[in-house]
């Protein structure tokens, strides 16, 4: 049976999680706890399936291992890594944003 992958976060990703909550509750903190539930329920899933999500279209991302996780109206940055069984949780954006810049 293949083991769980490891999910670390980086100080950024920590942030941006952080950040976004705060955001939501400014204006409905029972939304707020959804959407955190949501996505820490969609980045735990890749301790099980680390490769499950999208393969970016940028090609700077693409060599860099990066793959992306949409949840609602948010992109989860991740790489994961076969050699160490990790998934290092890179960025948490919104859609919206331009997020070449961000990364």
């Amino acid at each position: 049976m293949p083991s769980n992958y490891m999910i670390n976060y980086t100080p950024t990703a920590k942030s941006d999680f952080v950040s976004l909550i705060d955001y939501i509750s400014d204006d409905n903190i029972d939304a707020a706890y959804v959407m955190a539930d949501k996505i820490d329920n969609a980045i735990q899933s890749l301790s099980e399936f680390p490769y499950k999500g999208s393969i970016p279209n940028d090609s700077q991302l693409r060599l860099r291992g990066y793959k992306l996780l949409v949840v609602s109206s948010y992109i989860v940055f991740y790489k994961p890594d076969k050699n160490t069984e990790t998934v290092s949780i890179i960025r948490i954006l919104s859609s919206r944003q331009d997020f070449l810049n961000f990364l």
